[in-house]
């Protein structure tokens, strides 16, 4: 407290955050305690906490708390908010021990998002590969399988503005407010999420949706990606498509329970990522180049065609731009 009890420090200022001590024993044992607001909330049926800006509280705090939540369930989940590469992040002139098995199962997952959105919107195939392999080099094996894996949040841009809305270009919110896509945008940018998503659900880790994300909800920055949810109903089928590949991916558990995958950038802008468990194997192809593409020579061996986006010709094995796919063999 600056002058009790009107004026205390607050996180960036904002008056409804007040800052705490959280090394302090009392604040410790008021949240973490056997009595405390952990024990409280788990004990009225939560499974687990995310943790905001994880990067600003102490490590001895996050093992406190990470400390309860199993006391109370092991099986609960502590994710902690880290938009950088959590197995070497430095805050405040300390490397953090996020993933070191004593304060966190996991994080949300900002590298592969940035990664996915890359390779839609920019054709970015060896930064894909790059992202996605250091993040599956440097993370322990339970880390990966509990990664929070995501295309939008509250605190950024929906994922459907981020493909194929117009850029701000330093414009303000008053702009971004009134701003809305076109439906050649629209359409476009539906197409980019399904096969965003498809990616997503092919890599290691937990696939979530931010609500609105499934009927192709459009939106800028804080709060603009946060407006209640669209009235205008689902009119590119993306949510059904959303239902299939959550569907399949249930049905496959044992194969995407696994921490590994394998990404390969092949000829002319297309791109496969592979997930393999004993004799199962499936492979999604993405299509990243400017031109229709003939992938029969990757489909010939296949079992089955499991889902694709509308842009593919089992036919002829003809897989239009920015359009996806998934075999299993």
């Amino acid at each position: 407290f600056k002058n009790w009890p009107e004026e205390y420090n607050a996180w960036w200022g904002i008056k409804i955050l007040p800052e705490v001590n959280e090394e302090n024993e009392d604040y410790v044992r008021f949240i973490c305690g056997e009595n405390g607001v952990i024990s409280y909330w788990m004990g009225l049926g939560i499974d687990g906490f995310r943790l905001d800006v994880a990067d600003e509280l102490p490590d001895s705090f996050l093992k406190e708390v990470y400390s309860a939540v199993k006391r109370e369930n092991k099986n609960a989940v502590v994710i902690g908010e880290v938009w950088e590469d959590a197995s070497n992040k430095i805050s405040y002139s300390c490397r953090r021990k996020f993933l070191m098995g004593e304060e966190m199962d996991s994080v949300m997952n900002y590298p592969f998002r940035d990664a996915v959105i890359n390779l839609l919107k920019y054709g970015a195939t060896d930064y894909f590969k790059e992202t996605v392999e250091t993040v599956l080099e440097n993370y322990p094996e339970y880390a990966i399988k509990n990664l929070m894996n995501f295309l939008s949040t509250h605190d950024t841009k929906r994922i459907l503005t981020a493909l194929s809305g117009e850029e701000e270009n330093g414009r303000d919110k008053e702009w971004m407010s009134t701003k809305r896509m076109t439906e050649e945008e629209r359409k476009l940018g539906a197409l980019m999420v399904k096969s965003a998503f498809t990616v997503l659900y092919m890599l290691p880790g937990n696939p979530q949706i931010y609500y609105g994300d499934e009927v192709s909800m459009e939106g800028y920055g804080d709060p603009f990606n946060r407006m209640y949810y669209s009235d205008e109903g689902d009119r590119y089928n993306t949510l059904e498509y959303l239902k299939k590949l959550s569907a399949f991916r249930s049905e496959n558990k044992d194969l995407f329970s696994t921490a590994k995958a394998v990404i390969e950038p092949i000829y002319e802008g297309l791109v496969i990522i592979e997930r393999e468990l004993g004799n199962k194997k499936t492979v999604c192809v993405l299509n990243m180049s400017k031109e229709a593409k003939n992938i029969r020579f990757l489909a010939e061996n296949a079992k089955n065609l499991e889902l694709s986006t509308d842009g593919y010709s089992a036919e002829n094995g003809i897989l239009e731009p920015l359009n996806s796919v998934v075999f299993n063999f």
